[in-house]
């Protein structure tokens, strides 16, 4: 039995739309504005989510619930199964205590292996355009979004040590991306206003890093303006 490039890619997509389309709760799907990935991209480096699906990722490859229908369209798997040892990621997982609380241990874990990583690599160096650099360095980076009343859900579970930044934005100053936006009419009336939901809780959006980090990617002073600009596009 024969299929073309065009058969698997629509029965692919076809299980994948079935799949959370079964799953239902399109508030869990909710992101955020494409603007903010951009800031976010520009600002830390942020080039992957830890909590998307194919129906509403903004960046190549991202981590998802249902790597059996996912990998396809870019996912690489669940982040509960991601030890990445650098990069700058994005997290904006649903809004569930558990879920939360999980996240937050794994990030926690994630960067003390790599401070300690970094340690034990700070004797190897090797000069470049005469600096001296760390071989092998590994900036890790994670950018946490998540309404503020899981404030001690995020601080009681990844330690201080990694603490950059945190911005507050009230509620109703701000908007999401609508979790069903795939069944939104894309017609003559059309309008990416429509794609909006605004905020109904206070958000908070954290930054935590490892040391190398922090030099690689650091939180400016315009960093508080261009997030709350972009959250109101």
């Amino acid at each position: 039995f024969f299929c073309n490039k065009n058969d698997i890619f629509l029965k692919s997509l076809f299980r994948m739309v079935l799949r959370y389309d079964t799953l239902g709760g399109p508030g869990f799907q909710a992101s955020l504005p494409s603007a903010v990935f951009q800031v976010l991209k520009d600002t830390l480096g942020v080039d992957c989510e830890v909590f998307a699906s194919p129906l509403n990722c903004n960046y190549s490859y991202f981590c998802s619930l249902f790597p059996d229908t996912d990998v396809p369209f870019g996912s690489i798997g669940s982040f509960f199964d991601y030890y990445p040892d650098s990069g700058s990621f994005e997290a904006n997982p649903p809004f569930v205590h558990a879920v939360i609380v999980r996240m937050a241990k794994h990030i926690n874990s994630l960067l003390k292996r790599s401070q300690k990583t970094g340690k034990k690599q700070k004797s190897t160096k090797v000069s470049i355009a005469k600096c001296d650099v760390n071989r092998n360095e590994s900036p890790l980076s994670f950018t946490v979004i998540v309404p503020n009343k899981f404030d001690e859900d995020i601080h009681g579970n990844i330690s201080n040590d990694f603490f950059v930044h945190k911005l507050l934005l009230d509620n109703r100053s701000h908007y999401y991306t609508v979790g069903a936006q795939q069944k939104q009419r894309h017609d003559a009336s059309y309008s990416k206003r429509k794609l909006l939901l605004k905020s109904t809780c206070d958000t908070c959006i954290y930054v935590f890093q490892n040391e190398i980090a922090r030099k690689r990617w650091p939180v400016h002073g315009d960093f508080d303006k261009m997030i709350r600009k972009a959250f109101k596009s």
